[in-house]
């Protein structure tokens, strides 16, 4: 006979996973090995909480999550109001949750955007951080530092305005004093870009975000990310056919628009880049023996070498810089050198012409000597 459900303690492996899933909606089955506890241990955890009726796995459709069970969303509720009731209520779309391939999809790449995020040291989870997105502005204007994350979710609890980008492919937006990224997630697929509809979202985040909510960050640049499940994909989107609309990541809608994986690795690459002075430590290491005194018209670079040879550091993954980059050397038929960490190795060679050489840079070593040492 099940003994009488209760909570976990917070902070321990079955709360994280308990929170997650409730914050979620639905989390996938493979999220679950991105908590940072042994595999066997995950197990077990996941069969405690299943043997409590706290969580139950939903399987459909080839997709498999974990939802919350009812006496799991009544204890919550009654146990931890000040964190769940905004959640769990009523009128939340958690409390509606849809059963169509399409939806769930979507709320399974939501769940690993959230996860990244979490794990790179922003705030996402609602206590964590003010309520930015309400229909009236707050009265005093908030922090963003540690940067803040919010889902397309809580984006719409401004109210009808948020009617204007609806159908964006967006899950949600992050702020840092240096920038304002609008996060996507192609999970294991691929994408269809509405153009109009992201550049209809740009003009939100401009009107609405910088200029009502956060006016001291008026005029901060506006960039995007792109998650996936795998490096490869960046391939498609950078050479992908107009039939699949993929060029919008080129079409220099955003100065900015880079691809990062929903794993260890596009965590440490976030933390770089919403981090000025992570970033900064990576770029002067890079820059010995490099100089920016140089000249090399029609070739974007960030330095050049004692030969005059133009490099860039393409380990951000910035897809329109590397694109220009590459075409510029093309187009002028020059040499030049683009820095990137190891596993990114072959998309590189994959989307850039033989007039580029890799540069390689050790991601454990640069982990464990800059973020281990933390």
């Amino acid at each position: 006979m099940t003994t009488k459900a209760k909570l976990p303690t917070v902070g321990t492996l079955p709360d994280q996973i308990l929170t997650m899933t409730a914050l979620c909606g639905e989390l996938p089955n493979r999220e679950l090995s991105r908590f940072h506890a042994a595999p066997s241990y995950i197990e077990r955890t996941v069969k405690r909480l299943r043997h409590d009726n706290l969580l139950q796995t939903h399987y459909r459709d080839g997709l498999r999550g974990l939802r919350l069970t009812q006496t799991a969303r009544k204890l919550l509720l009654d146990q931890r109001p000040d964190r769940f009731s905004a959640i769990l209520g009523s009128s939340h779309e958690h409390s509606q949750l849809k059963s169509e391939p399409d939806r769930r999809r979507r709320t399974h790449r939501m769940a690993e955007v959230l996860m990244t995020m979490h794990h790179a040291g922003v705030r996402a989870f609602p206590w964590e951080k003010p309520a930015l997105f309400q229909p009236t502005p707050m009265d005093h204007e908030p922090s963003i530092w540690p940067p803040l994350y919010y889902s397309s979710h809580e984006i719409k609890d401004v109210g009808l305005l948020s009617t204007k980008i609806c159908g964006s492919r967006m899950m949600g937006i992050l702020l840092s004093p240096e920038q304002q990224f609008l996060i996507y997630n192609i999970g294991e697929g691929e994408i269809r870009w509405g153009q109009n509809i992201e550049m209809r979202l740009k003009a939100f985040c401009l009107v609405e975000l910088q200029q009502r909510r956060l006016p001291s960050q008026f005029g901060v640049p506006i960039s995007a990310i792109v998650f996936a499940s795998s490096m490869q994909q960046m391939e498609w989107l950078m050479q992908g056919g107009r039939e699949a609309r993929s060029y919008f990541v080129l079409e220099q809608n955003f100065d900015h628009f880079y691809f990062l994986t929903n794993d260890c690795h596009g965590e440490i690459i976030l933390q770089v880049l919403y981090d000025p002075d992570r970033k900064a430590d990576l770029d002067d290491i890079l820059m010995e023996d490099l100089t920016t005194d140089g000249a090399c018209w029609g070739v974007d670079c960030d330095a050049f070498d004692a030969d005059g040879v133009p490099v860039l550091f393409g380990y951000t993954c910035d897809m329109p810089h590397i694109k220009r980059f590459d075409n510029g050397l093309s187009l002028h038929d020059l040499k030049g050198t683009l820095i990137c960490f190891d596993f990114q190795e072959e998309v590189m060679r994959a989307v850039c012409g033989p007039n580029v050489t890799l540069q390689l840079i050790d991601f454990d070593a640069y982990e464990s000597q800059v973020f281990h040492q933390e």
